[in-house]
């Protein structure tokens, strides 16, 4: 027996006049309850009438039940909005494809070129026709916002989410499809379904204002990529001085190479004012000058606990501002090594080296206090030396030259000239400083040297920037550095050798001396530093000097050559120019000045034996060390005795003011 379906006892019900029709719980009924013969019509049968199609009748006033009664169909293509609109567009067929709109046109028109636009009934454009009433024993589903009878069973697929289009190469894999190409991509409509087919919809596109146009020449080719504009170069930013000396700081950590020469690198590699670059140069020869000093204040303050190195390095910079320099404000002070700290890769230390900093800062006259008692008690802790060398000079001269000497040390450096009488006289040159350089100077009194030749600097440009440095009308040396020179007594016509002549400044004095007249050797042992040399001279207008490397075997190359004049400038500790090499004092060690004398009584023991008969051999250092000094010469006088002492003089800091230096002259009997 078939069993009947739930339409069929339905219909049969409809039939009974004392039986309602039949419906699911909460549901709505069957069928169509507004049409004809049904609904309201059959409640008030006195207003049954033709309705049009809004709703309305011309034979009787317009009732609330009009909107439900069943309107018939239309063809889409005489569909009209809710409010009256213009027709709407129909929908696209499945070979049909949108055209892409200009970005000149304005506003995206869905309709189609030449249909006006509609903006009243787009909520209409979801409609759809209904399909064929089913009824299936499971739960009913509706694909709009409510169920309705009559709707199918199945979810509306036009109003799920857009599938995603694998028909093409996505954009960001394929470099042909870039960003700002604005090119046709290639797509192709989706085929038709088992579920009845699907309704085409335009391509979307960017709204026209942030659509980028692409202006191409009549010659460019449909597919050709616009040429990128030219990337012109970005001035370099201004660099902070606290950063740059941090920097510097930091890297001296593990370079070996001397702070000094780092800073230039710093220099060159940034752009900085020049009160900037005096304000970072000051930071760094500042924190390295008084390291010792600095290290036994936050020792002090963090009760000898060890620290990180690069925490060390920002609590020396901030201690450093706040205890030697004046002119800067203590919050600036600790407020701006605090926030570089950050920025440097301390950001997890930073809450303790702002503590103390801002402790140092609360304590400012006991520190001071502090720091005076030190410098009498301990004073390579107090002057920032190594405690062997303080001990060491304080036995040769005293606790009060002592004092000076390191107080010397940690001084700025004044910068000397020598006026290069091959190009210039010294009148000319004052002019020039004068009228065009805008140069103060002071007239240095030199025993040593002429009269008006040695000059100091007060304040001037930068020396590379000034046109009397670049034309070589002067050159960068301490008076304490033309000494030995003095002593050599060059005369123009004669042969002389430098030795040790690397970076050049006593061989030009030499060739001054001899007035660019005669032959003048300069020797070193790598010819890296002989470029130095031959860099110096082409700037001074110095033409008798030839450079020869030595290399391992300097009696080989010097092999048959005899000099009327020869000038040791040997290496030594620089014990007597602290103050310029800032690095040394805590790099040198005792045992360092005994193998730098072997090396120096080799280097004199060369030099005489390319001596002529009669010949002058000067030998010089920049050292207070008597070991490197007097001593050198004694042994070398034991161990060759056709040589004799003819003069020799030692210059101190804080006896001569200048540089100290040692030079003796020796002449071989003929």
């Amino acid at each position: 027996m078939q069993r009947a379906t739930p339409r069929e006892i339905s219909g049969r019900r409809e039939e009974r006049g004392d039986q309602k029709p039949f419906r699911k719980p909460g549901g709505k009924p069957f069928g169509k309850p507004f049409g004809p013969g049904g609904g309201f019509r059959k409640k008030f049968p006195r207003h049954e009438t033709t309705s049009d199609a809004g709703g309305g009748s011309a034979s009787r006033p317009p009732k609330f039940f009009d909107r439900f009664l069943k309107k018939p169909k239309q063809k889409p293509d005489e569909r009209q909005g809710d409010r009256g609109g213009p027709p709407r567009s129909r929908w696209l067929q499945s070979s049909e494809r949108t055209e892409r709109i200009p970005s000149s046109t304005g506003g995206r028109n869905l309709n189609g070129p030449d249909e006006p636009r509609d903006y009243q009934g787009r909520a209409d454009r979801r409609d759809y026709q209904r399909r064929e009433d089913q009824f299936r024993g499971d739960r009913l589903q509706s694909s709009g916002h409510q169920e309705r009878l009559g709707a199918s069973a199945t979810p509306r697929s036009d109003f799920g989410p857009r599938p995603l289009r694998r028909d093409f190469t996505r954009q960001n894999d394929d470099p042909r499809y870039a960003r700002d190409d604005r090119r046709e991509r290639p797509f192709r409509r989706p085929q038709t379904g088992e579920d009845g087919g699907r309704f085409a919809r335009p391509q979307s596109r960017p709204a026209p204002h942030l659509e980028k146009r692409i202006i191409r020449s009549d010659g460019a080719k449909a597919d050709q990529r616009p040429v990128p504009a030219p990337i012109l170069p970005v001035e370099k930013a201004l660099s902070r001085a606290r950063e740059v000396a941090a920097r510097v700081l930091l890297r001296r950590l593990h370079a070996g190479a001397y702070v000094e020469d780092m800073l230039e690198e710093a220099f060159a590699a940034t752009r900085m004012r020049p009160d900037d670059r005096r304000l970072a140069q000051e930071l760094t020869y500042g924190c390295v000058r008084w390291q010792g000093t600095l290290d036994w204040l936050v020792a002090r303050r963090t009760e000898d606990r060890p620290q990180l190195a690069t925490v060390q390095v920002f609590l020396r910079l901030g201690l450093y501002q706040l205890f030697f320099l004046d002119r800067i404000p203590p919050h600036a002070a600790c407020y701006e090594t605090v926030e570089l700290s950050k920025q440097l890769g301390c950001g997890n230390q930073s809450n303790f080296i702002n503590a103390v900093l801002r402790r140092s800062e609360a304590e400012r006259e006991i520190i001071q206090a502090e720091l005076a008692q030190l410098r009498a008690e301990s004073p390579h802790l107090g002057y920032s030396h190594p405690q062997w060398l303080v001990e060491k000079w304080t036995g040769r001269w005293g606790v009060e030259d002592t004092r000076k000497l390191l107080e010397w040390d940690n001084a700025a450096p004044a910068a000397h000239v020598r006026v290069n009488t091959l190009k210039t006289t010294p009148a000319a040159l004052i002019e020039r400083w004068r009228l065009r350089e805008n140069v103060e100077y002071d007239l240095t009194a030199c025993a040593w040297a002429e009269d008006g030749h040695v000059l100091t600097l007060k304040t001037h440009p930068p020396l590379a920037t000034m046109g009397s440095f670049q034309s070589g009308w002067f050159y960068v040396q301490d008076p304490s550095t033309l000494l030995a020179v003095q002593a050599v007594d060059a005369w123009a016509g004669e042969s002389i050798l430098d030795l040790c002549a690397a970076p050049g400044g006593k061989t030009c004095y030499l060739a001054q001396k001899m007035e660019n007249d005669g032959e003048l050797l300069a020797c070193d042992t790598a010819p890296d530093r002989l470029k130095l040399v031959a860099e110096n001279c082409e700037r001074l207008g110095v033409t008798c000097v030839k450079t020869l490397a030595l290399g391992d075997h300097p009696d080989q190359v010097l092999f048959g050559r005899q000099f009327d004049k020869i000038l040791v400038d040997a290496p030594c500790s620089n014990t007597g120019v602290l103050r310029r090499r800032l690095d040394l004092r805590w790099r040198l060690r005792p045992e360092e000045i005994s193998r730098l004398r072997a090396t120096q009584l080799k280097l004199v023991a060369l030099a005489a034996r390319h001596l002529k008969p009669g010949g002058t051999l000067v030998y010089s250092t920049c050292s207070l060390e008597p070991e490197e000094n007097a001593e050198v010469v004694k042994e070398f006088l034991a161990a060759h005795p056709m040589f004799k002492l003819e003069s020799e003089r030692d210059l101190l800091p804080f006896r001569d003011g200048v540089d100290g230096a040692y030079v003796a002259r020796l002449r071989q009997q003929s």
